[in-house]
């Protein structure tokens, strides 16, 4: 699902989900590539993780590593194209086709923008491959580096359970596309300019894997929800997430519509749109009191004019009507839902008489100093006449 490029007005919702045991009953791997390879999940999760132990070594590299040797020791030859073509083979949760029609069409009858991540440990190459994968604004998961002839060589980036962390900063700050500037993602934004921000996400994950992401967008209001299997029952892992204040509800991995978990998502959908109707509100009334506090500075920067250039009076008259007359415009426009149109013209008038009380102050301190400045010049006038008089009689 290509991201909208036209600004909208409208709140944006990111769902962010993992995918293995939280969209698929397993590991993707299990489903195509480790048969192909020969290999029974539990021995090669088994050599994978003790090869990471052996040599300090992180355990997602460590798996993708293996991966390249068996194909290399056997001769198979496994291309980016394989790898996609496995992703048909992989086993979805009751309901996932459906599930994100059904969000889309929820979020759009409630005026909201929704988009879909996945932040996944496992192969990117697979989860394209899936029938879901269309449905997606972007996956961010662990991927190779193709020779020309389509065999993995290395890895292209390494997905694990604290950098995804790093993926919901990059969905947060609008970075998604360049994975390789890190500039973007580190650089400081204030959260109300963020294009999605954390109070908006909303996380699916199975396990401690998913620990970091679910804290950090719980940590930033948003809401995390852990799911079990619903064959297996398995809700060990999520209750202690939710004993440990980890993850706001837990549910089982069932899509289905009516489902436990589409139930807790709507629910959370509604109230993200209340909060931000009301994050709405409260931004605009604090717009509204800067523009009351600029107009209420309007006085003394006029008394500070009047005070440098007492000539330019008349001028500042003229221009201090203007400015009201256009003060009240503006916040009619942009405030009128705030404030009745009465009490506009009220705050405007009653900062307008200030002005004019100074302006009219200034007009007559000139005045009166000019009567002064008149009646010294005759005064002086007339002792010099006195002075021409008194010559002429000697």
């Amino acid at each position: 699902m290509k991201r909208k490029n036209i600004k909208s007005n409208k709140p944006i919702i990111a769902i962010c989900y993992d995918f293995d045991k939280t969209l698929s009953p397993k590991d993707m791997q299990e489903y195509s590539l480790l048969p192909k390879l020969g290999c029974q999940a539990k021995e090669f999760w088994e050599e994978s993780n003790t090869y990471a132990e052996a040599n300090g070594m992180d355990r997602i590299l460590s798996y993708m590593k293996l991966i390249c040797e068996k194909c290399a020791k056997q001769d198979i030859a496994i291309t980016e194209k394989d790898y996609r073509r496995m992703g048909k083979n992989v086993e979805l949760f009751n309901g996932v086709d459906t599930w994100f029609d059904r969000i889309n069409k929820f979020c759009y009858g409630n005026d909201i923008e929704v988009e879909h991540y996945i932040i996944s440990a496992g192969l990117k190459e697979i989860i394209e491959g899936t029938p879901i994968a269309k449905q997606f604004t972007k996956i961010f998961a662990s991927s190779f580096i193709f020779d020309p002839y389509g065999k993995p060589t290395w890895p292209r980036q390494v997905v694990n359970y604290t950098t995804k962390t790093q993926y919901l900063f990059r969905i947060n700050k609008d970075c998604i596309e360049d994975l390789s500037d890190e500039s973007s993602v580190n650089q400081y934004l204030d959260d109300e300019k963020r294009r999605i921000p954390f109070r908006n996400f909303i996380y699916i994950g199975d396990s401690e894997t998913d620990i970091p992401a679910m804290k950090l967008v719980k940590k930033g209001n948003g809401h995390s929800i852990g799911v079990y299997n619903p064959s297996l029952v398995d809700i060990e892992k999520t209750s202690k997430l939710i004993e440990q204040n980890r993850i706001d509800f837990f549910a089982p991995a069932d899509y289905e519509e009516g489902s436990k978990l589409e139930k807790i998502v709507k629910d959370i959908i509604i109230k993200i749109k209340d909060s931000e109707k009301l994050n709405k509100l409260n931004n605009k009334q604090k717009d509204l009191i800067n523009k009351i506090s600029y107009l209420k500075g309007f006085c003394p920067f006029v008394e500070n004019e009047l005070k440098d250039s007492p000539e330019l009076t008349d001028e500042i008259g003229r221009l201090t009507k203007k400015f009201y007359n256009l003060a009240r415009k503006r916040i009619k426009n942009d405030f009128g839902d705030l404030l009745a149109e009465e009490e506009i013209d009220k705050l405007c008038s009653q900062e307008e008489v200030a002005v004019k009380e100074l302006i009219a102050a200034q007009k007559k301190k000139i005045k009166h100093n000019k009567k002064n400045i008149d009646t010294k010049s005759k005064g002086n006038k007339n002792e010099s006449d006195d002075k021409g008089q008194d010559s002429e009689d000697k």
